[in-house]
């Protein structure tokens, strides 16, 4: 491998995501346990620095106005058209309704999510936030949390995907949860 063309690599990995952490693997090997999720531990210790990671992907919004209705904050990256957005809805869904409506969105669009991830504020369980999280066509477990990881009691979900704005999934939200 070209060292220069690994550095730039590194480089544009780090740009468009500050936070993840990366791993090298030569011709795919790769210590497997670093892979592996452990279920409800491993979701607890993920949200811990919720906050920054949905700050992360809000970066660009600092006015009050960002923050006072459940709305789309998107940003494009250079490269394929990936864009990252983060819906929030301040009521609390339930679980079947909230379930169903994902799924659509997965059936319709799944090619373009490239990623889903977020925190729910579900209804009958005020304390518990559930964490869901996905990619593409494929959404994984629900894990609940013990407690709320800061002082927002809000759904939030940052979507990452390619060749689909921000907008049309907002637009999807408000119709269904306006």
């Amino acid at each position: 491998s070209d060292p220069a063309a690994l550095a730039g690599l590194r480089a544009r990995l780090r740009e468009i995501n500050p936070r993840a952490v990366h791993h090298d693997a030569v011709n795919g090997a790769i210590d497997m346990a670093m892979l592996e999720c452990k279920g409800d531990d491993d979701a607890q210790a993920a949200f811990h620095d919720f906050s920054d990671w949905i700050a992360a992907a809000e970066d660009t919004c600092r006015d009050a106005e960002c923050h006072d209705h459940g709305h789309a904050h998107q940003h494009a990256h250079d490269d394929g058209g990936i864009t990252s957005f983060v819906v929030r809805l301040n009521k609390p869904v339930d679980t079947a309704g909230f379930s169903e409506f994902l799924q659509d969105l997965v059936i319709e669009f799944g090619d373009n999510l490239l990623r889903m991830k977020g925190i729910l504020n579900v209804a009958g369980r005020p304390d518990n936030p559930a964490v869901i999280h996905g990619v593409q066509h494929v959404m994984f477990p629900v894990s609940w949390l013990d407690a709320w990881p800061d002082e927002e009691r809000t759904t939030r979900l940052v979507f990452i995907t390619q060749g689909l704005d921000g907008k049309v999934i907002q637009d999807r939200f408000d119709s269904r949860y306006a």
